[in-house]
């Protein structure tokens, strides 16, 4: 892309896709599988502690050196592992995808349900169906304003919807009239916890999917403006001159908003609702505002599908930008690096990813159904994105030892830290397989599979399959249609004709 800031969002902007992106379903869906494993109140906030560590720890440590779009991706092929970026880029489009849009679509369905009852009584079939299908019509809602410049309306609305995250969650943190403290007495604090590796190993997995979204704009950091430095920043020493730009500030400051909000949201559960109401409860928010709200719990649901729309957005920016940053390596068919010249927006890459991928997406997700519940698929999710981080910090520690030349502002690290976290991926992956082997069947299995397919391809086949859909003339048109603006196509439709 470009480097005209005109089409590129600010340091404000960055930040709400950080809070809008991780503030989401999390809140409502990792509580209950936090406690389910860590068995008392004291240890679930610790968790939760420990899961805004990580996730601090893997953005200070991995995501400043290069300015690529790709995340994970974009390390992984700096270095050249070439097979290993292929497998962790399909599997990421197919299973991470799938897997994150079936929880997002789905929450946003089950709770904009949940708000009409109180006007509309859904029978069991039409509730199936019209849960999957206004999710739909978000997802297409959303992805059409990702048509245009970021800074003309995904940002805008991103930052509407964080806002409006951070105000709706004050009632539910200060609105304490009939609290309990009994929850937080010495003797309840740390009852029933569960101490063993694998069960504190699968309760931080809940913790981390919670915070995931800190590296959304890693995903499309092509898209980010540099922050401009303030006065009081310019007597700052050079060497710390890197820290005052947009990337490093958002997600820093998203982090340790969404940390903080996470805490006195979940003080806040603890306090009104018992250990068993929690375990018990399929929509935790939903329980808690009967406790605390009164008649006006009925709008919550409402609240929440309303929010779910920031979480949504950002899926769409992540995995479009995150196809193009493929295509643009030639590890994914090269039309999907198509942009948009006027909006600097990869259209292609976002029908794509609504529709071909959508599709798959449908067929894994029907698969994943019968796998396992909600939590499996966070599970399922979890390994996959270990197992890429762990690539990505080894890529991290090839460029140290290797001392291949990176951004110059790029954040300098002891090497003690990049080795921390490669330790810690590798545990949260290890440990709990003799528990929950399945999860690290189906997330090794997948990236296994797409190495077999990268070698058979590229090495054993000698047909280039991704340049060969390149050429197929039904998709040079649709790819031309998406890309340019329709008038353009009309006036220019008669010349072809001739």
């Amino acid at each position: 892309m470009s480097d005209n800031s005109r089409n590129k969002v600010g340091v404000v902007a960055a930040t709400s896709y950080i809070v809008g992106t991780i503030i989401g379903s999390g809140i409502f869906v990792s509580p209950t599988a936090i406690l389910t494993y860590a068995g008392s109140v004291g240890l679930s906030l610790i968790i939760w502690i420990v899961g805004g560590c990580i996730a601090m720890l893997t953005a200070l440590v991995g995501f400043f050196h290069i300015r690529e779009s790709g995340s994970e991706f974009a390390y992984i092929s700096y270095v050249g592992w070439h097979p290993f970026a292929f497998a962790f880029l399909w599997s990421t489009t197919l299973i991470t995808s799938s897997c994150s849009c079936a929880i997002l679509v789905t929450t946003f369905g089950n709770y904009l349900i949940e708000a009409l009852k109180a006007v509309y009584c859904f029978s069991e079939s039409r509730k199936y169906y019209a849960t999957k299908l206004s999710g739909f019509a978000l997802l297409l809602l959303l992805s059409w304003t990702n048509f245009f410049s970021l800074r003309k309306y995904a940002s805008k609305i991103q930052m509407i919807v964080a806002s409006a995250k951070l105000l709706s969650f004050l009632p539910m943190t200060i609105n304490l009239r009939n609290s309990r403290t009994e929850n937080f007495t010495n003797g309840n604090l740390f009852s029933n916890s569960d101490y063993s590796a694998t069960s504190i190993v699968l309760s931080v997995y809940g913790g981390v999917w919670a915070y995931s979204g800190y590296d959304v704009l890693n995903y499309g950091s092509e898209d980010i403006k540099n922050f401009k430095r303030i006065s009081c920043l310019k007597r700052v020493s050079s060497k710390y001159l890197s820290i005052s730009r947009t990337l490093p500030i958002a997600v820093v400051g998203g982090l340790l908003i969404s940390t903080v909000i996470y805490l006195l949201t979940n003080i806040a559960y603890f306090v009104i609702l018992t250990p068993k109401q929690m375990l018990e409860s399929a929509a935790v928010a939903t329980t808690f505002s009967k406790e605390t709200l009164g008649n006006f719990y009925y709008a919550m649901p409402a609240i929440v599908a309303i929010l779910m729309m920031g979480s949504i957005n950002s899926d769409v920016f992540m995995f479009s930008r995150y196809m193009f940053a493929g295509a643009r390596r030639r590890k994914m068919p090269t039309f999907l690096a198509l942009i948009n010249e006027e909006h600097e927006s990869p259209r292609v890459a976002v029908v794509f990813h609504i529709t071909v991928t959508k599709s798959i997406n449908a067929i894994f997700a029907i698969s994943f159904s019968f796998l396992g519940s909600t939590g499996d698929l966070i599970n399922y999710m979890i390994v996959c994105g270990m197992l890429q981080q762990m690539f990505a910090v080894s890529a991290l520690l090839w460029i140290k030892i290797r001392k291949i030349p990176v951004h110059p502002n790029a954040i300098k690290l002891p090497i003690i830290l990049p080795i921390l976290l490669l330790i810690v991926s590798a545990s949260l992956v290890v440990i709990p397989i003799w528990r929950d082997w399945r999860a690290a069947a189906v997330g090794g299995g997948v990236v296994l599979l797409w190495l077999g397919i990268y070698f058979c391809f590229q090495w054993l086949y000698p047909i280039r399959i991704l340049c060969w859909l390149n050429g197929i003339l039904l998709i040079q048109s649709i790819t031309f249609l998406i890309n340019k603006p329709l008038t353009r196509f009309l006036l220019l439709y008669p010349l072809f004709q001739k």
